[in-house]
């Protein structure tokens, strides 16, 4: 039986389109990080770090014993995270304890930022004044100097995008100072997706739709991280130019002819080590206007990802 012409779209027009429905979704979610603390702790400091436009996504409250209030608390309700504020040379006051008590009696997701790690001359003897305090919130806590720069980029930033877990895209998109770890995780999350699949797929190719689906996706969700406009038309144009000569089967190619082994490793670090040059292509892209990597690249990072995938240092 014949199929009707213009009532089937090809495979990967198909993909696109649902891909850009579920990413304009996801990009779309209101984020919502509340910033509370007592004067003078660098609450306006840590908001201005964040950028330009932090103040779409970050409130301020100040904290005092005269406004531990409703209005405090419906901010809370409203927010996706808390970020609690203190001062590394003071002890920890009773208004910041009543909070951090609602916080943990609501199992309302925060963080507790220690600020100013600069300025006491020995910080570890000023912690150890409220580490029995403090120990219990260890997995929450961050130390940092807003001022020196300290712990910002390469401790709370992580962490407040782990905190905000499916909103992450929409954090990335409107602040740029969270772009390249959302970006990082976006293709290392992707890679160990196609790893998986392609450890598992028992016959040659049969997990090359897949594969290419995760990478469309991917493709596309590094674009809204790097506050691109994409409509279907360019979500095309983006996928060709980076795709044109760096398909995941000429990578798989250079992959193979270095690979040790056979097998389900063998697989799995084609499909990671694709993904992940893949990804680096487009945030080579989006970033610089390089669209393709060179072979000796692509070899360093199957490389990269053989080590990863046997456990070896």
């Amino acid at each position: 039986m014949k199929r009707k012409k213009g009532k089937m779209m090809p495979f990967k027009m198909k993909t696109i389109l649902k891909s850009l429905g579920e990413i304009k979704n996801e990009v779309l979610l209101p984020v919502s990080i509340l910033v509370a603390g007592e004067k003078g702790v660098g609450k306006k400091s840590l908001i201005n770090r964040m950028g330009s436009n932090s103040k779409e996504v970050f409130s301020l409250f100040e904290l005092d014993t005269k406004n531990f209030s409703a209005n405090l608390f419906s901010k809370i309700d409203e927010a996706d995270l808390v970020l609690v504020v203190v001062d590394a040379t003071k002890k920890i006051s009773t208004g910041v304890r009543r909070l951090l008590k609602y916080l943990e009696d609501n199992k309302t997701p925060f963080m507790l930022i220690v600020n100013k790690i600069d300025i006491p001359e020995n910080l570890e003897v000023q912690l150890e004044l409220v580490n029995n305090y403090l120990e219990r919130f260890l997995p929450d806590l961050v130390l940092v100097s807003i001022l020196k720069d300290v712990n910002i980029e390469n401790e709370l930033i992580p962490r407040i995008i782990y905190r905000c877990g499916d909103k992450k895209l929409s954090l990335s998109a409107k602040l740029p100072i969270f772009r390249l770890p959302v970006v990082e995780e976006i293709m290392k999350s992707t890679a160990l997706q196609n790893a998986a699949i392609a450890g598992i797929s028992l016959y040659p190719g049969a997990d090359m739709p897949i594969l290419t689906t995760n990478q469309i996706k991917m493709i596309l969700k590094i674009a809204v991280a790097y506050g691109e406009e994409i409509d279907f038309s360019r979500a095309r144009e983006i996928l060709m130019v980076i795709g044109g000569g760096f398909t995941f089967r000429t990578i798989a190619r250079e992959l193979v002819s270095i690979l040790p082994a056979v097998g389900f490793i063998a697989k799995a670090a084609v499909a990671y080590g694709g993904t992940i040059a893949v990804g680096r292509a487009a945030g080579s892209y989006f970033e610089k206007g390089i669209s393709d990597l060179s072979v000796g690249e692509i070899r360093d990072i199957a490389s990269e990802t053989i080590r990863e995938l046997k456990g070896i240092n």
